[in-house]
């Protein structure tokens, strides 16, 4: 199995996943504690951005580090590249956060 076709795999196990992923749904989908998954945000291994008190990490940067092993905001020139949808998505790095640009 290619790369591709392992993303796609994941992708759809994960479907019944929202976009916005807590701590907790975080560590059950690496089968983790949820205590690991804090220290993966705080040594940058794993993006997450802070609502109110609460962390969240984004669906893509969690499929990106199954596939990687690295955060989505590791390489923050890296483009993404979807052909089913023809669409083209360019990350920058902002702020410490990764910003997405969607192009048609």
């Amino acid at each position: 199995m290619n790369e591709r076709e392992y993303a796609k795999e994941l992708e759809k196990a994960l479907e019944k996943y929202p976009m916005a992923l807590k701590v907790t749904e975080v560590a059950e989908i690496l089968r983790v504690s949820k205590f690991l998954v804090y220290r993966m945000i705080n040594e940058k291994k794993i993006s997450a951005i802070t609502i109110g008190r609460e962390r969240r990490i984004s669906k893509n940067e969690v499929l990106y580090f199954l596939i990687t092993g690295k955060s989505l905001c590791s390489n923050p020139n890296s483009d993404l590249f979807d052909e089913s949808e023809k669409n083209s998505w360019t990350l920058e790095k902002v702020c410490d956060m990764c910003c997405v640009t969607t192009e048609s």
